[in-house]
């Protein structure tokens, strides 16, 4: 597939996903105008609250530096952005226990009490209330 590069051209784009530098993206929702949101905007974050996620990497040599050094560039910028008031009283967070996303093999208990905390943490945001100003700056 050929994608224009802009004026001058010529260049060879490069894609990547936007998983890379964030993957909770809500705030791409919230007005710039200063204006009222027309509808509510609110994501699932599946994972604690956002102090859950402060912890120690142990770091032995340059191998465990540079995998410690990569695991916070990838969780930064998420990290950053769900400390503002805006994105935190529009996001449902979800305990995941500290399952893995890729952790397909989990026991059929594990997996209920997920859901329980899905469904609770859900109803619990629902019932606030304070939701419909979600969206706005």
């Amino acid at each position: 597939m050929n994608l224009p590069t802009g004026p001058g051209g010529g260049g060879v784009p490069t894609l990547v996903d936007g998983g890379l530098l964030s993957n909770f993206p809500i705030d791409t929702f919230q007005r710039s105008d200063g204006r009222a949101a027309r509808w509510p905007t609110f994501g699932v974050k599946l994972s604690a609250r956002a102090d859950a996620r402060r912890h120690a990497h142990r770091v032995d040599g340059t191998a465990s530096l540079v995998a410690s050094c990569l695991r916070t560039l990838l969780v930064a910028h998420d990290a950053y952005h769900l400390d503002d008031e805006h994105v935190t009283s529009r996001t449902i967070f979800v305990d995941t226990m500290q399952v893995a996303a890729t952790d397909f093999d989990i026991d059929a208990a594990t997996r209920d009490r997920l859901y329980a905390n899905g469904t609770r943490a859900a109803r619990s945001f629902l019932g606030r209330r304070d939701w419909g100003a979600c969206g706005s700056s």
